[in-house]
């Protein structure tokens, strides 16, 4: 799948989300297909070292804006223990 059509699925997931919230007022949880690749996304940041605050990651995820925003957006900073 290439990134444009990942893209236009995603946000089919984030407008599906977003419908049966505004019916029922509840928000359900990101679907299994966009937990699977956003994790992807997730662990190849984390394999690269960076330290990524994975709450303010799921947030964006669920309202498909993961993308509008660079890496350093995601990570918190790292102090070391010397």
């Amino acid at each position: 799948m290439k990134g444009k059509q990942l893209k236009g699925l995603l946000k089919k997931f984030k407008e599906e989300r977003d419908r049966i919230e505004k019916e029922t007022g509840v928000r359900p949880q990101i679907d299994q297909s966009t937990q699977m690749f956003m994790q992807k996304v997730l662990n190849m940041w984390i394999d690269e070292e960076r330290f990524i605050d994975e709450e303010k990651f799921w947030r964006e995820v669920d309202y498909n804006r993961q993308f509008t925003h660079p890496v350093e957006y995601y990570e918190v900073e790292h102090k070391s223990q010397n």
